[in-house]
């Protein structure tokens, strides 16, 4: 009996042990739940099997609008009426009750009038047994993440819509794996699709210029390095059509590792190849109206030296043919005065070398055929080259006349073929003189020089081409400035003079070169619908004893111009009358106007000029003789006299001959007029 106690005692101990331990467990578990009912930020709910809350958490209280307390008891179709889930919720719950598997799914839940998106999860509790003992509800507010995520698709979508409207490449570089992810239109602006082009930097290192590819790098390493805060580079990416096209590059490291390493970057690309060329159109023709600018205000300078230069050989040519014309001189003067005369010829040559140089010089001219001309100069070209060059003649029949100046139009074709030949140098080479005909248009003229404004229409173009050492950029852009040669021996006014001529004949200059392999120049010279004439061979001295009577009066701004010319014509039987201006002039001619026959008038003087004293000269006397001197051609002194009231012009300086004869001229028809 003693023993069946002791047994029932120890069966009664070890229930009373494992009650306590469920106790405890029980009371952990309670625990364990309510702090987590108490800690979390979802909405938790657990249910009996017969669907009765047991419990909840406070935010699930706070959304149903009750306290926990109140919750107590409630069943979950009560309460998922509340929340406008019955129909969404019932047949999920009994699939966990008879499954035991979790679900869960996306919700809408409406409270006073508003709907909120929920996630929820149904958990089963089961029991050791594996039975379903309890269900839980876990539920979380979606509606702040799906609007960020709304937000987030809409920006992405705005961005693209950016990117597309700017046309901008975008590029992403993983450093760490050398991975390259482009949008489509980084690809479109190549040529290619985006599956066409390989997800790695090598691809684009290939695509690179290998002219831009080291200043690409340096901009790239700097700011990797820290060192500068973008990325930002323009350069050449070969298209699929194996074109060039430059590309502004725009970007940043936008990862770094602890110690500063870029990790990953991202960029746009955005296509600048139009604009590029654009600059480069832009560059060029800048460089063209800096040097017209720069032509021109050489031309200036040249101009005004020739004029004043001429001015004085004026003196030195009238005194030296006065003094000739003394009979009384001895043989030894009489050939120091000739050399003085011939001197004073030569520089009143090189004033109108630069007188054309300026565009501004005297001209006579005339209607003639270039291919005519070139092979009247066939024999001096051939003495002008070195023995070692052939010359090529390329001269069709029927090409149309020129309106050119025959003298200054032969020192712009012996100074190409001298310039090809010296480029040719002691070597073995060919020069090719080619003329034809050519209907050009405003974008064949683009890239030539001369005149500032460009006029379509029919020129006859000459063409010089040599095989010889060619010019380097450098050169190029320097062969037209007076005073530049790349000869030992040279003035440097030899193609600056040349484009000076052309200019004047309202032509253009076209050229290029290639180092090594030759030079070719070409000048277009318009058409004239005029007929040549032909030419008339001086038989002799057209000068003839001349013995004037009437009066002069000579009005000029130098004194000694002044001077010379009043000997001269006083040296003929002529009176003279002088002046120091054109005010001067205009108060001695109402004073002798009735007695004077001629004016012999200055064009440049200060104060009143020519054309101004003219017209107040008109105005005294309609019917007076006027001869204009100038260093200024014919064309362009008669462009400032357009009612065509001059009777006649003389260049300066004239000579004694040159001068009487004129005067002779008009004298006469004055006198059968």
């Amino acid at each position: 009996m003693r023993e069946k106690f002791r047994a029932i005692n120890t069966d009664r101990q070890r229930l009373s042990d494992e009650l306590t331990w469920w106790r405890r467990s029980a009371r952990q578990q309670e625990y364990n739940l309510f702090s987590v009912l108490s800690e979390t930020s979802d909405c938790l709910f657990v249910y009996d099997l017969s669907g009765r809350l047991l419990c909840a958490s406070e935010p699930a209280a706070v959304l149903l609008g009750m306290t926990r307390r109140e919750l107590l008891g409630r069943t979950r179709h009560e309460l998922n009426h509340t929340l406008g889930l019955s129909n969404s919720l019932d047949g999920r719950h009994d699939e966990v009750a008879r499954t035991g598997q979790s679900v869960c799914g996306e919700v809408e839940v409406t409270r006073n009038g508003r709907s909120r998106s929920y996630g929820y999860l149904i958990k089963p509790s089961i029991n050791g047994d594996g039975s379903v003992v309890r269900i839980v509800y876990r539920m979380q507010d979606l509606t702040c993440s799906k609007k960020t995520d709304q937000c987030l698709r809409r920006s992405e979508e705005r961005l693209e819509r950016v990117l597309s409207g700017a046309y901008l490449g975008l590029w992403e570089w993983d450093l760490r794996t050398d991975e390259m992810t482009y949008n489509e239109i980084w690809a479109e602006i190549l040529g290619h699709t985006l599956d066409e082009i390989e997800p790695h930097a090598r691809s684009w290192y290939k695509r690179v210029h290998p002219e831009d590819l080291p200043g690409v790098m340096n901009v790239w390493e700097a700011h990797a390095a820290g060192r500068i805060p973008f990325y930002e580079a323009e350069y050449r990416l070969r298209t699929k059509s194996g074109e060039w096209k430059w590309i502004l590059d725009r970007g940043t490291v936008v990862e770094r590792d602890s110690s500063g390493h870029p990790l990953r970057a991202a960029g746009t690309h955005l296509d600048i190849d139009q604009r590029k060329r654009a600059d480069e159109e832009r560059g060029k023709l800048d460089e063209k109206i800096r040097q017209t600018h720069k032509m021109e205000s050489l031309g200036v300078l040249a101009s005004g030296i020739a004029h004043d230069f001429n001015n004085l050989l004026m003196v030195v040519v009238g005194n030296a043919e006065l003094a000739m014309m003394n009979p009384g001189r001895g043989k030894m003067i009489q050939d120091n005065l000739e050399r003085i005369r011939q001197a004073s010829r030569q520089a009143a040559e090189l004033c109108a070398q630069m007188l054309a140089y300026s565009g501004k010089g005297p001209s006579l001219m005339e209607s003639l055929f270039l291919n005519d001309l070139i092979r009247e100069m066939g024999s001096l070209m051939d003495v002008s080259i070195s023995k070692k060059v052939s010359l090529e003649y390329l001269l069709p029949d029927n090409l149309p006349a020129i309106k050119a100046d025959d003298t200054q139009l032969r020192q712009v074709i012996l100074n190409l073929i001298t310039n090809a030949s010296e480029a040719i140098g002691d070597r073995e080479g060919k020069i090719s003189i080619e003329t034809d005909l050519e209907d050009c248009r405003l974008a064949d003229l683009r890239d030539a020089l001369g005149r500032e404004s460009l006029v379509e229409g029919e020129y006859v173009s000459l063409r010089v081409s040599d095989t010889g050492c060619g010019m380097t950029a450098d050169t190029i852009q320097k062969i037209f400035d007076p005073f530049y040669t790349t000869k030992l021996k040279g003035r440097g006014l030899g193609l600056a003079t040349l484009l000076g001529i052309v200019r004047a004949h309202k032509g253009y200059v076209r050229f290029e070169s290639v180092p090594g392999e030759g030079t070719t120049f070409e000048i277009l010279l318009p058409v004239t619908s005029v007929e040549p004439t032909a030419l008339v061979e001086n038989l002799g001295n057209l000068a003839r004893e001349f013995h004037g009577s009437g009066t002069l009066l000579v009005i000029d701004d130098e004194e000694h111009v002044r001077t010379t010319t009043k000997q001269m014509l006083e040296n003929s039987g002529f009176l003279v009358l002088t002046a120091p201006d054109g005010s001067k002039g205009v108060e001695v001619f109402q004073r002798y106007a009735d007695e004077i026959d001629v004016v012999l008038l200055d064009l440049t003087m200060p104060c009143m000029d020519g054309e101004e004293t003219f017209h107040e000269l008109k105005k005294i006397r309609e019917d007076v003789r006027v001869v204009i001197a100038s260093g200024y051609s014919e064309e362009e002194v008669r462009a400032r006299f357009a009612d065509g009231a001059l009777d006649a012009i003389i260049q300066k300086p004239f000579f004694y001959t040159q001068f009487i004869e004129m005067l002779s001229d008009l004298l006469n028809d004055q006198s059968e007029g």
